[in-house]
């Protein structure tokens, strides 16, 4: 449940008056939360604000960008987000960021105080966090982690804008296709029936199935509840088995899968390489690279490369997952690991493989357009002929 703003009245235990916003769930959540603490709430009230972009993936890739560049500029975490929350644009950003700093000063790691607000930053950001604060380069890791999310971000975005004009399309012919099944063919076949002469095949055929369509409709109907029901039910009693699932069905998925299984080893390999860089040992590294993983496969892999390396294999062997990590791959860690530059060639297969992915999702965009252009024109085609076929043929008939 995503948190909502509040403005909030209290008095603190030397009877100070107090006023403010904050983020919370809804009033008894907020009003716990300061009897907690020793203060008597007066009024909680909702802030009306109609706008909810401002909890988006590109905001939350903004925040990250600028507190990498003031953690850059030498300052440390606790005064860099207290000067971010009196200058961010939006309230609800203020009143987060103000906790996450009081989260900081009362002993919290900044993973931990992310993870508080799952809601708002992806299970992610916590997790790469982690292996940044190990290696003590959090401004690098936050530059990294913003700069990956802009590009699925950028991605994202490009495959809508490429869908947007031919899925209207391909709305517009469905429905008019349905209208004329339901409304126009069935006016010609009435009229081939009075003159007592067949319909061509492809109007039977469409015929054929509008009637079957009117008939069943109301089962499909409930047929389609039911299975919504069930659904739900079964991802809510195997939602990490059917999850694991559908991401290996994405990474299977030709064109989607290569571009999935690219953007993972881009963020794998730069955080490995901030790691071992940073002087943390190769087994650490790859098991905070393991908790960093959102895909299920490439987390079950690395705990099992983690394994080998423990009982003195190289990485280069104890990564045996050819699809998830191809030969070439392994091939410049065995080069690495021979010339003992291993951080380095992390670096590079980090690059690589997110410069890789980027040429994916262009080719990718640039090929879902005509894709789903073709499909809106067969469809117009299949309806011009059905409706054009007895009109053609009708001079036939009559005579």
């Amino acid at each position: 449940m995503t948190p909502r703003l509040f403005h909030y009245r209290l008095v603190t235990h030397d009877g100070t008056l107090r006023q403010g916003t904050v983020l919370g769930l809804n009033r008894y959540q907020l009003r716990q939360r300061f009897q907690q603490h020793g203060t008597q709430p007066l009024s909680i009230t909702p802030a009306w604000r109609p706008l909810r972009y401002h909890w988006q993936a590109g905001v939350c890739c903004d925040f990250i960008a600028q507190l990498a560049e003031l953690l850059d500029a030498g300052l440390a975490l606790a005064p860099v987000l207290a000067l971010m929350a009196g200058g961010h644009p939006y309230p609800e950003w203020q009143a987060l960021i103000r906790q996450l700093h009081q989260a900081i000063t009362t002993g919290l790691s900044f993973s931990q105080a992310l993870h508080e607000h799952g809601t708002i930053f992806p299970p992610l950001y916590a997790r790469t966090l982690v292996a940044a604060e190990q290696s003590g380069e959090l401004a690098a890791v936050c530059r990294q982690l913003a700069r990956q999310q802009r590009d699925a971000l950028d991605l994202r975005q490009r495959l809508l804008r490429a869908l947007r004009y031919p899925l209207f399309l391909l709305t517009v012919a469905l429905s008019i296709t349905l209208a004329m099944l339901f409304t126009l063919l069935p006016q010609f076949a009435l009229l081939y029936a009075s003159l007592d002469a067949p319909l061509p095949w492809l109007t039977q055929r469409l015929l054929a199935l509008a009637a079957g369509l009117r008939s069943i409709w109301p089962a499909l109907l409930g047929g389609a509840g039911v299975l919504a029901i069930l659904c739900v039910g079964l991802a809510r009693h195997y939602a990490s088995t059917l999850r694991h699932q559908l991401q290996r069905l994405a990474l299977r998925l030709p064109g989607y899968g290569p571009l999935l299984r690219d953007t993972t080893l881009a963020q794998l390999f730069h955080i490995l390489a901030l790691l071992l860089q940073a002087g943390i040992a190769l087994p650490q590294a790859l098991t905070a690279c393991r908790h960093a993983q959102r895909l299920e496969a490439y987390r079950r892999a690395l705990y099992q490369a983690g394994r080998r390396l423990r009982q003195g294999e190289l990485l280069s062997d104890a990564l045996t997952e050819g699809r998830l990590f191809p030969a070439q791959c392994r091939q410049l860690i065995r080069q690495g690991e021979a010339s003992g530059r291993l951080a380095l060639l992390c670096t590079h297969l980090g690059e690589y493989y997110r410069q890789h992915a980027q040429r994916r999702g262009e080719t990718l965009t640039t090929l879902v357009e005509p894709v789903m252009l073709l499909l809106s024109a067969a469809l117009v085609a299949l309806l011009v002929l059905a409706l054009y076929l007895p009109i053609l043929n009708l001079g036939d008939v009559m005579q």
